[in-house]
């Protein structure tokens, strides 16, 4: 009894990591500069979807929710932080995001090689193709903060 005891306490915990409970949250890589290294998952049908999708992602919680998760020198706090800033700026999001793609000129994904112990990971959701991608991605911080001042909005 007492052996078996000492053998179960030996085991080696599984983080919620290895155990597929992923964070989907946007959380901080680096910030340098002006600009802030992130990590952000993406949904899409394709790749390219969501490759979209997690740029799309990045941008909005860096400007509303700002980055609190990841490297702890890192962290951003939101650009915008009011109560229902996402409401009250709807046109600057809808401007940001329409089909001129405006978001691209402020975020790109990050293909610096990584680790040889690095791969994208990837979580297929369901039967259909439909899946979420973790990229990395880079932000440029300073020039969102300066598009939103160039662009005020009349509450």
């Amino acid at each position: 009894m007492i052996a078996m005891a000492t053998f179960a306490g030996c085991t080696k915990k599984l983080t919620s990591r290895e155990l597929g409970a992923y964070n989907y949250k946007t959380s901080a890589v680096s910030y340098s500069n002006g600009t802030l290294l992130v990590t952000a998952w993406g949904k899409g049908l394709s790749p390219e979807e969501s490759e979209i999708n997690a740029l799309k992602t990045a941008v909005n919680d860096v400007i509303f929710k700002g980055v609190l998760d990841g490297n702890r020198n890192a962290t951003q706090p939101p650009i915008i932080n009011t109560v229902n800033a996402e409401t009250k700026y709807k046109v600057l999001t809808d401007k940001l995001f329409d089909t001129q793609n405006l978001y691209k000129t402020y975020a790109t994904v990050y293909t610096t090689p990584r680790s040889r112990n690095y791969r994208i990971k990837e979580r297929k959701l369901d039967n259909i193709l439909n899946m979420t991608v973790e990229y990395q991605i880079e932000i440029n911080r300073a020039g969102l903060i300066k598009f939103i001042q160039e662009n005020p909005i009349n509450n």
